[in-house]
């Protein structure tokens, strides 16, 4: 693992990277790496649409040379003829997106054929010369993922490296536009709203305090399979679509005991999409979803909005709040909070003490005549807590 693909100030948005692009246009040939399932691919396409081009997808670690062209035998000039694969022939005669996927796990001989895609004037494949404005990107993974990402000095120095991570906004945005699996518009609304209320959902194994993290990919701890990316909760999605559908055609709810058998196969899919610790996420979601209270109403009405009055419900809205509570929402979080029952309240508290130490959060939290309360009120167990809080504050 490199420092610089473990350095997040390196990391960019997938919507930034693709605004990096647009505007250096046929100028510069980026390569843009990031983890798997992020996007990197998707974007490449929907770049060419902003920019008004056609778009050539080249998956560099399955083509081979020859799919390039081939050279055949003038007789009457006594030499060899450069014949383009049918699919290169238009890249003569006006502009393209070139999406180079997995550049970085191509053969040497298909990444040599493509140094003179990257970069220099006139940018060809073969002999076949790009337009001069041609916009060509590349994509991989990083080398520190340990899926045999890497590539040679002289061929990573003709391109600009952009690193990307997912992120909820780019997500939001693309998961409302996207045609779903059954041909719908937009992800299934559970994986939405599971994406707006668990943030953790978007870390990166390469920032601190991640190994913890069940949903995500980790090379470090060998969680390479089962995780939560953009690619991964569309699939997920579909399998929500399907199974809905499902019991549809069969007219069953999906609480009735009939649909038991459908309930497991619809949990060992999304094990399958995501990983277990996600997949028990949108199953509660799924569940409780009319109980399940969004922290933005939280936020906005603490006072009023919906305490729900399953267990399961609280609990979740109790765990989930531990990530997603900011130090600006703590006032407001409080008031919430105590509407709570008792030991709902006291769970969150000594959660609180464990997760939030040496943060902004912590201080502001404890030093809550509210909390206070609380913690009085479970028995004096936290009352070593609530000194320390305000001695920082």
């Amino acid at each position: 693992m490199t420092e610089t693909t473990l350095n997040p100030h390196h990391f960019m948005t997938l919507g930034s990277a693709a605004t990096a692009v647009k505007a250096a246009g046929a100028a510069i040939t980026h390569n843009v790496l990031g983890p798997p399932g992020v996007g990197k691919t998707a974007i490449l396409s929907q770049m060419a649409d902003e920019m008004g081009m056609p778009f050539l997808f080249i998956d560099g670690k399955t083509i081979d040379i020859s799919d390039f062209g081939v050279y055949a035998p003038n007789e009457e000039r006594t030499m060899a003829k450069w014949l383009p694969n049918q699919k290169y022939v238009h890249l003569t005669e006006k502009p393209h997106v070139i999406g180079i996927d997995e550049m970085s796990k191509a053969s040497p001989p298909v990444l040599n054929a493509l140094h003179t895609a990257l970069h220099g004037y006139p940018k060809c494949i073969g002999d076949t010369v790009l337009h001069p404005e041609t916009v060509v990107v590349c994509t991989g993974n990083l080398g520190s993922d340990g899926l045999g990402d890497r590539l040679q000095a002289h061929t990573a120095n003709r391109m600009v490296t952009l690193y990307v991570k997912a992120n909820f906004d780019d997500f939001w945005d693309w998961g409302i536009q996207t045609t779903n699996g059954v041909g719908g518009p937009g992800l299934h609304p559970v994986i939405l709203i599971m994406s707006k209320q668990v943030p953790r959902l978007f870390e990166n194994y390469w920032e601190a305090n991640t190994d913890s993290n069940a949903f995500i990919f980790n090379p470090k701890i060998g969680r390479t399979s089962g995780f939560f990316s953009p690619r991964s909760a569309e699939q997920a999605s579909t399998v929500l679509l399907c199974y809905e559908r499902t019991l549809e055609e069969k007219g069953l709810e999906h609480g009735a005991k009939e649909a038991k058998e459908h309930r497991e196969v619809l949990r060992a899919q999304l094990t399958g999409c995501v990983g277990a610790s996600c997949m028990e996420q949108i199953m509660t979601f799924y569940d409780l979803n009319d109980q399940i209270v969004l922290k933005e109403d939280i936020l906005a009405n603490p006072d009023g909005c919906q305490v729900p009055s399953d267990p399961a419900a609280q609990g979740f809205i109790i765990n989930n709040a531990l990530g997603w509570v900011e130090a600006a929402d703590v006032p407001a979080f409080i008031k919430y909070l105590v509407r709570f029952p008792a030991p709902e309240q006291e769970c969150f508290v000594e959660l609180a003490k464990r997760k939030w130490v040496g943060e902004d959060r912590h201080g502001l939290f404890f030093s809550s005549k509210h909390v206070q309360q609380i913690c009085v009120k479970g028995q004096g167990h936290l009352k070593a807590t609530v000194g320390t809080a305000k001695d920082r504050v």
